[in-house]
């Protein structure tokens, strides 16, 4: 049960508001925008949770707008383990600690 994954997908598109401003004219998707999504595909899996801390995130490589991010969610008991690939290649992991870690599927 706690070491079932989950495997998800995103892009984000190259109209997205944020990216103009975060490095103009080469964008590159802002982190915290990166983390939102994957609070995002957490919330698919874990619909009752709520997210209260960020245990640990390590950003490892850079996202462009509508690139395919392929997310896989680790459940663990205090919360999820993820880790986010671009082609195969880890661009960004981290644990996110949870309320209601219980309602594990």
């Amino acid at each position: 049960m706690v070491d079932s994954i989950h495997s998800r997908e995103f892009s984000v598109p190259a109209a997205h508001p944020s990216l103009p401003g975060h490095f103009p004219g080469n964008p590159i998707v802002p982190g915290a925008l990166l983390l939102d999504y994957i609070r995002l595909l957490i919330l698919e899996v874990r619909p009752k949770s709520r997210i209260t801390s960020v245990r640990w995130v390590k950003f490892s490589g850079m996202v462009l707008p509508e690139q395919r991010v392929v997310v896989e969610l680790h459940p663990r008991r205090e919360g999820i383990a993820f880790t986010g690939r671009v082609g195969g290649v880890v661009v960004l992991s981290g644990v996110l600690v949870l309320v209601g870690a219980e309602d594990i599927p």
